[in-house]
């Protein structure tokens, strides 16, 4: 008798399996497509709070799989495995302690004939149409969703719901969105709603926004309305936000205001909340690099305000006290494979309370960027944070100078 390896055994059970399954009426993908991220990011921060020099290399691979099938069926799948820092023995583990090899999204994507529209359903992701202010699927906003996407007249649609959170599948710990998308020519509108069971918390946010071409210069803006009810404290709040920006091929100029409360009154607030600040996540909303976060500054140092003047990754614990910020851009290409970005901004409250300080700070961002290869780039510079005492976004005692060192390689396939 024939003593058989492991190897052997593989083989045999691989054929094994190929043949059942060749006959077992399985649709394959009549289109299939395998592509991806691969990064590589480096950083170097330096803190007078601290006097410490925080510095870390991390991996990040995105591989994903779109397929086609018949009957206009599609499915998107994507992994996400990194950040890895942990990786003396085998890459286990990410930055966060968690799994290394995550699930980020998983999509079907089907036509309904009645409606002319389509379903989207799975592991979704979602980003607002105000520039990533309030959600966004670039910053794993990917919720169990339902969307319908579809058109009425000229009128495009998106309508959805989305479970964020369900941990013991209990109800009354859950979080959940419902959104409604129109959009128009240069125009559009939008009515969402996020409720945390957990916290008893519920906001609503009615926004409408338009972009327009003139010449060379676009100019877009957005007004949004938001009012919310916290039925543990009775405390409602209600506040707004507005944005207006100009851009052109190279440069950009943005002006964005959202309503704040210093905290000093008794019963409801003037507080616009975000709903970052409620499931803890963020946005790449702004032009700057570490007081707001751009690719290759997504690392480590990650703690940027939101549009409600709340930082990244506090889980929630820092009040809203709205936010007044300007900035301003300027991008272009040295050579065929060699290009420059820089940003400005200048960012504040728009209340304070006590020894709190509106001024937040101001933050100068610098980036070169150099192609090695179609879509292989390297992307190096520095971001120098400057921020005023007492403020309450981040509240340190003195003025701080912080001072960001980084560089990304990355290859989208």
């Amino acid at each position: 008798m024939v003593k058989m390896g492991k190897k052997e055994w593989r083989f045999l059970l691989l054929s094994a399996l190929v043949i059942l399954m060749s006959g077992a009426g399985i649709s394959y993908a009549a289109e299939s497509e395998f592509h991806g991220q691969f990064r590589i990011n480096y950083y170097s921060l330096d803190r007078d709070d601290t006097g410490a020099n925080q510095t870390a290399a991390r991996l990040r691979w995105r591989p994903t799989w779109d397929a086609t099938l018949p009957d206009d069926v599609k499915m998107h799948l994507q992994l996400n495995i990194g950040h890895i820092t942990g990786n003396k023995f085998n890459a286990q583990n990410e930055q966060s302690g968690g799994p290394a090899v995550a699930l980020r999204h998983a999509v079907l994507d089907f036509a309904v004939p009645e409606t002319g529209g389509r379903i989207n359903a799975g592991l979704v992701p979602l980003s607002d149409k105000f520039g990533d202010t309030l959600f966004s699927g670039d910053w794993d906003f990917n919720p169990v969703a339902v969307a319908w996407l579809g058109k009425a007249g000229p009128i495009d649609i998106r309508a959805a719901a989305g479970e964020l959170n369900e941990n013991d599948e209990v109800r009354a710990d859950d979080q959940a969105i419902y959104l409604l998308d129109v959009d128009g020519g240069p125009f559009g509108a939008s009515l969402y709603r996020f409720e945390d069971r957990a916290t008893e918390v519920t906001q609503d946010y009615l926004g409408i926004r338009g972009s327009q071409q003139f010449g060379p210069v676009n100019v877009n803006a957005f007004v949004i309305y938001n009012s919310g009810s916290n039925d543990a404290t009775t405390i409602d709040n209600s506040g707004y936000a507005a944005k207006l920006e100009a851009t052109t091929k190279m440069f950009g100029i943005m002006a964005l205001y959202a309503t704040g409360d210093d905290g000093t009154g008794a019963g409801d607030t003037d507080d616009f909340v975000t709903p970052q600040q409620l499931y803890d996540g963020h946005g790449y909303w702004g032009y700057t690099g570490k007081l707001n976060i751009q690719g290759p500054t997504d690392t480590g140092v990650d703690n940027p305000l939101r549009l409600d003047g709340s930082v990244y990754g506090d889980n929630g614990t820092t009040a809203s006290r709205g936010m007044v910020t300007v900035q301003a851009k300027a991008g272009f290409q040295v050579t065929e494979k060699f290009g420059l970005y820089a940003a400005v901004g200048h960012y504040r409250h728009a209340e304070a309370a006590g020894a709190e300080d509106e001024e937040i700070g101001n933050d100068v961002y610098l980036q070169g960027k150099y192609g090695f290869a179609e879509n292989l780039n390297i992307e190096a510079g520095a971001d120098y944070a400057m921020l005023s005492d007492n403020n309450k976004a981040y509240n340190y005692p003195k003025d701080q100078d912080w001072l960001l060192i980084f560089a990304r390689l990355q290859l989208e396939y």
